[in-house]
């Protein structure tokens, strides 16, 4: 059975009801571990798509928590739509989404969850680009010199992606050309092109670019929560879900990856060590590798309080407060972007990062001084047009 995606999320292709037969049906969709399902026809809804997804099994209530966070972000509010395998279809493209309900199917039991949920159509890859918006800019007080002081501001696009080009502005830009990445590397999920917003004509460039449905959000950076287990179950499936809300009480570690780099983030570890840990991918291997250098017994502080602050496509924000060995409070505001090696951290307070945070999260750490303040966003044709 041929399937459908909201963005990174596989919904049936038999649960969707078009614009024209959507006031005579839509469907239910009973969604099982394997990405199977079966179907029953409901009631119409508002959209352009009224679609109910059913879960059943260990992780639904997980599922359908994932899926009402998406629909409910407030930066992806527009998100691809498409068909999973084979030719596309004409409802492929982009869509907004509005939650309409989320329940339990039986109250008594977290094992069998439902969300209903409106798409509406915005466009489609032939109406829209997917633009990267920049404001390289190094802030105030802005990376510990501990880190280095390189100035380049690097903005990950999907290596797949065709005819990227850089433009002056999202609206009636001035200027235009076609970028030279500077680096192409390795991710879990595909390559990455990296530019260097900094050298570019204009001083907040805009990258603009194309690439099939199927192949966006793979390569982006996600914030996890572990729920305290592995990443995949005994079947294959994935055990952690992807996190659509910055409110969330987690379950588990909060996990931020973006496919070269995993850090796993546990302010309510037992254990002081285990509060901060970090992986990397190894391409050769196709594995995750301990970041041995980043240890929080060596450095005698730990992580103290976690504050998510903006989930996005290309960049996850928090703000990470730690605590000595002595009981000493430091706080840094964090970010993890897609495509980069390493994260990159900001001063809070005009005061010196103490030298036990420079050794542990120094192995972790971009060197440069400016943050290219990357937000993924969607930009209609007409209003980049010539």
């Amino acid at each position: 059975m041929s399937s459908k995606v909201l963005y990174r999320t596989i919904i049936p292709e038999d649960g969707i009801a078009t614009v024209d037969d959507r006031t005579e049906q839509t469907v239910e969709t009973l969604g099982l571990l394997d990405d199977d399902a079966e179907v029953k026809p409901v009631s119409g809804g508002a959209g352009d798509y009224s679609i109910q997804v059913s879960y059943l099994g260990t992780y639904a209530e997980m599922l359908s928590t994932e899926l009402r966070e998406l629909l409910e972000s407030s930066t992806i509010q527009t998100m691809p739509f498409h068909t999973l395998a084979g030719e596309g279809r004409f409802e492929d493209g982009y869509y907004a989404a509005e939650i309409a309900d989320s329940n339990r199917v039986d109250e008594r039991s977290a094992f069998a969850t439902a969300v209903t949920f409106d798409l509406v159509r915005e466009g489609t890859r032939n109406s829209h680009w997917v633009a990267v918006e920049t404001n390289p800019d190094q802030p105030d007080p802005g990376s510990p010199e501990a880190f280095g002081n390189d100035t380049d501001a690097l903005v990950g696009i999907p290596a797949n992606a065709k005819r990227v080009k850089v433009v002056d502005s999202a609206s009636q830009p001035t200027e235009r050309a076609i970028p030279t990445p500077i680096e192409t590397v390795a991710t879990e999920f595909g390559a990455v092109d990296l530019y260097d917003a900094t050298t570019e004509s204009s001083n907040t460039p805009v990258y603009l670019y194309d690439i099939d449905y199927a192949e966006q959000g793979k390569v982006d950076v996600h914030l996890w929560d572990s729920y305290g287990r592995s990443k995949f179950g005994t079947e294959g499936e994935t055990a952690w879900q992807r996190v659509f809300d910055r409110r969330r009480d987690f379950r588990g570690a909060a996990v931020m990856e973006n496919g070269r780099l995993r850090v796993h983030l546990d302010d309510e570890a037992d254990e002081p060590d285990e509060t901060l840990t970090a992986s990397r991918w190894d391409s050769d291997d196709e594995q995750w590798s301990t970041v041995s250098e980043v240890d929080p017994a060596a450095a005698g502080w730990s992580l103290f309080d976690l504050d998510v602050e903006q989930i996005g496509m290309v960049r996850v924000n928090a703000q990470l407060e730690f605590v000595s060995d002595d009981g000493e409070l430091y706080a840094l505001d964090m970010s993890l972007s897609r495509g980069q090696e390493n994260a990159q951290f900001w001063i809070v307070e005009d005061d010196p990062v103490p030298n036990g945070l420079v050794d542990l999260l120094g192995p972790i750490t971009e060197s440069t001084v400016v943050d290219a303040q990357s937000v993924q966003t969607l930009v209609s044709r007409g209003e980049v047009r010539l």
